[in-house]
């Protein structure tokens, strides 16, 4: 009876002696646990106080949904750890473990109760479901896995996931120690988390405000001139280098509507479209004018982009304006200077053709004169001997002409003059070629035309001719005029078209022999004879 009683003592004894041990460590841990400043402080302050308790832990955490812990913290030895996981496969370390449900570990999540519990294989199948059933006694008996406690990490009724303390001498009496230190853990982490997230934020407040800072002085700073009105287009802020652009100050520009600059130059359909793009949101991009306070215009290339909320909705406008006066007057001076060079160019090839037609033109009558119809008749020639075409020329010149400007004057024999080349030419084709050869001699050359029917053509102008009256104060001036016709010959062929020039004028002059006022054609089967 007496080495019962005394066996009861030192179970009592040791017990009472477990109990001391188990809470002096846990409020050392406590202590070390609420002056930690990151999750892994917290950690380490609980491994060394409950292995001083012979003791292991396991800390996981757990997602939102309550569905998956992951091992977060463990104080087994290296090489225990380095065993086991050989033997699973896979690092200790992030392990996640999806939450069967009605497991031991789903109670201590969802009723929030610390668990007593010896471990059973089923209990470390749901930990390691892909681990052989005959493994789980090796996994256990590496680890000296018995008994122990379960504990969901609470603080203020939010489970941040769960303390698994294994240990020979844990008893079921150590499971409200085991809650409350569980419950300080999990205070201790929500406060770290509460920690970084407030530094997170007030680091991130902090870059934006020095982002925002170096912002400003980026704008104060830019060449180009920045405005930034609120979506009534009161003006907010401007730059220094809108004050120079415009003249007007910081403080006679905040507050005011950017009519104070507007220029009256530009429509109200101009205005309109350009609020109705940005007030829908789009970017609007052109060139305007406007009035500095001193009421001197310039010009700029603006472009306002809208400032939308998170819903879309437009708050401000910013407008970014470069100055393009000079780049503008430029223009202006180019225009001008291009007009003038146009306009010089334009007068220099009216002079460069009248300069052409002059050389080209008999002054008096208005056609050809010699050098450049003969020009023309050679190209006519070469064309008629390449293709074997009919090529006729007429050389006619007015009877007695010298009498007209003795009776008359050399000014009505001008006029006579003219009056001959207008009415030939009248009579002609367009293709046809009339000069004045010299004096009063005009030659004619017509392409595609035989003799015979250029003879027709001289008849026409013989008539129109003997038609023609000029008064004078010394009577009626008329004239009449003798004609030569020759063909280009083609076998055997003309050398030149001087051959035909020579034939036309040999039969001009056989019809002036005959009595003039007439048309000769000339005929070389006759053997050279009119």
């Amino acid at each position: 009876m007496a080495s019962t009683q005394k066996i009861s003592k030192n179970s009592a004894q040791n017990a009472h002696r477990h109990n001391r041990d188990l809470l002096l460590a846990l409020s050392r841990a406590a202590q070390s646990v609420q002056r930690t400043r990151t999750e892994e402080e917290v950690y380490h302050a609980v491994d060394s106080q409950i292995k001083s308790l012979g003791g292991e832990v396991a800390l996981f955490t757990v997602t939102e949904d309550k569905k998956t812990l992951t091992l977060v913290h463990v104080t087994y030895p290296p090489e225990d750890l380095q065993n086991i996981e050989k033997l699973i496969g896979e690092k200790a370390l992030g392990y996640r473990l999806e939450l069967p449900a009605g497991s031991i570990y789903a109670r201590g999540l969802e009723g929030g109760q610390t668990q007593y519990i010896h471990w059973r294989h089923e209990d470390i199948s749901n930990i390691l479901p892909s681990l052989p059933h005959d493994l789980t006694g090796q996994f256990m008996h590496l680890l000296k896995i018995e008994h122990g406690i379960i504990a969901p990490l609470r603080a203020d009724e939010e489970t941040l996931g769960l303390m698994i303390v294994n240990g020979p001498s844990l008893a079921e009496d150590d499971v409200p120690a085991m809650e409350s230190f569980a419950a300080q853990i999990a205070i201790s982490l929500r406060n770290v988390r509460l920690t970084q997230q407030m530094q997170l934020e007030l680091s991130a407040r902090r870059q934006a405000e020095e982002n925002l800072r170096l912002q400003s002085a980026a704008l104060e700073a830019a060449a180009n001139a920045i405005a930034i009105t609120d979506k009534h287009g009161i003006i907010r802020w401007v730059n220094l280098a809108w004050v120079k652009l415009t003249g007007y100050t910081k403080e006679e520009a905040v507050g005011q509507n950017p009519r104070i600059i507007k220029s009256g130059l530009h429509t109200v359909h101009f205005y309109k479209n350009l609020w109705d793009k940005i007030l829908a949101g789009h970017v609007w991009h052109g060139e305007m004018t406007n009035r500095r306070k001193d009421g001197s215009l310039y010009h700029e290339e603006q472009t306002i982009t809208p400032v939308l909320d998170g819903d879309g909705n437009v708050t401000h406008f910013i407008a970014i304006k470069l100055d393009i006066t000079r780049r503008k007057q430029a223009e202006t001076e180019l225009k001008r200077a291009r007009e003038e060079l146009e306009k010089a160019n334009h007068e220099l090839q009216s002079a460069f053709k009248q300069q052409q037609r002059l050389a080209r033109t008999d002054p008096l009558t208005g056609v050809h004169n010699r050098r450049y119809l003969f020009e023309l008749a050679v190209h006519e020639f070469d064309l008629a001997r390449r293709y074997r075409r009919p090529l006729s020329i007429i050389m006619f010149d007015l009877d007695h002409f010298k009498q007209i400007n003795d009776t008359f004057g050399h000014a009505m024999g001008d006029q006579m003059l003219e009056r001959v080349a207008a009415i030939a030419r009248s009579q002609l084709r367009d293709v046809d070629l009339i000069g004045r050869y010299g004096g009063e001699e005009f030659m004619i050359v017509l392409s595609m035309t035989e003799a015979k029917q250029a003879a027709l053509q001289a008849e026409r102008i013989h008539k129109e001719i003997r038609m023609l009256r000029l008064e004078t104060e010394k009577g009626i001036a008329s004239v009449t005029l003798s004609a030569g016709i020759a063909e280009m010959i083609h076998d055997p062929k003309d050398a030149s078209v001087d051959d035909i020039i020579r034939r036309a004028d040999e039969a001009l002059y056989a019809a002036k022999r005959a009595g003039r006022n007439r048309t000769v054609i000339f005929k070389p089967q006759a053997g050279g004879t009119i």
